[in-house]
């Protein structure tokens, strides 16, 4: 059984793997990923940010593209749920930075703009949902799809990484560093079929046409 993994503070989906003997396949359960919190609700993932911004925002819970809105409209300040928008009379005709989607169950913002945070390393650029630019912190897991920051040139590039499609588990594979979907005809899986905390304590399952990143507390 693999030693118990500790992975920098998200949502995933965990479950607690039974000893050897046991016949029953562990059902996963929404936990903090480091085991630092309390069990909450998987239909609902904690909003997290591992960036700074100037104003910190908080991010926003969704459940589709819909659910989000750029806040105010006319400034596209940040990607915020619709309902929490602040009440505006004018009329925009303008362009937006970008899409406000929801990703990974919290409204987030693709920005299309030159990097402009200086950096040595990836552990520099932290992605941040509601802004859509690159702060302080490393890379963090994305379950289905989101934003990641990457080191480049001395810059923090941010760049979006799925929904991978697939019709079946086989289409379905992972990235490390950090952990996020990829399309099995790039990246082979180890295993055709993982067996949690026996062969893996991690997997990369098709779920409504997605592949989902899912883990297991081994």
């Amino acid at each position: 059984m693999l030693a118990a993994m500790r992975l920098a503070p998200w949502v995933l989906l965990i479950s607690t793997c039974p000893c050897a003997c046991s016949r029953t396949t562990p059902t996963p359960v929404a936990i903090v990923a480091d085991d630092a919190g309390p069990i909450v609700d998987a239909a609902k993932p904690l909003p997290t940010t591992t960036a700074t911004t100037t104003a910190k925002i908080t991010p926003s819970y969704c459940d589709a593209d819909a659910d989000c809105a750029w806040d105010p409209p006319c400034g596209a300040v940040a990607c915020v749920a619709r309902k929490s928008q602040k009440p505006s009379a004018e009329v925009c005709d303008g362009p937006v930075p970008g899409p406000c989607v929801c990703a990974d169950g919290v409204c987030a913002a693709r920005r299309h703009e030159a990097p402009t945070r200086a950096c040595k390393s990836d552990a520099d650029c932290g992605f941040d949902a509601p802004t859509g630019r690159c702060g302080d912190g490393p890379p963090m897991p994305i379950r289905e799809q989101g934003g990641l920051c990457r080191c480049d040139a001395g810059k923090c590039a941010a760049e979006w990484v799925g929904p991978v499609a697939c019709k079946t588990t086989k289409d379905c594979s992972w990235l490390e560093d950090p952990l996020r979907p990829a399309p099995a005809s790039k990246v082979p899986r180890p295993y055709a079929t993982v067996k949690p905390c026996a062969t893996g304590s991690r997997d990369s399952v098709c779920v409504k046409g997605v592949c989902r990143i899912v883990v297991w507390k081994c």
